[in-house]
């Protein structure tokens, strides 16, 4: 569970650092990689929000392969 706490503090540092140059791509994909680690803690509730905040921008975007993903 420690590894996944690692992983969920380097994409939190990562969306900070690279706030200013994001794309709703980037943002999503982020969001579901943090989604994940969170998922694994048992932070079921932030995890949802995380996925479902990236899923509507790639419904936004009509990405029919990351949402079947």
């Amino acid at each position: 569970m420690g590894r996944y706490a690692e992983v969920e503090r380097n994409f939190r540092e990562t969306q900070s650092i690279l706030s200013e140059i994001y794309t709703p791509e980037i943002a999503s994909e982020t969001d579901v990689n943090l989604a994940h680690a969170l998922g694994r803690q048992g932070k079921f509730k932030e995890a949802h929000q995380r996925f479902e905040q990236a899923f509507a921008v790639r419904k936004e975007m009509g990405d029919e392969y990351f949402l079947a993903y």
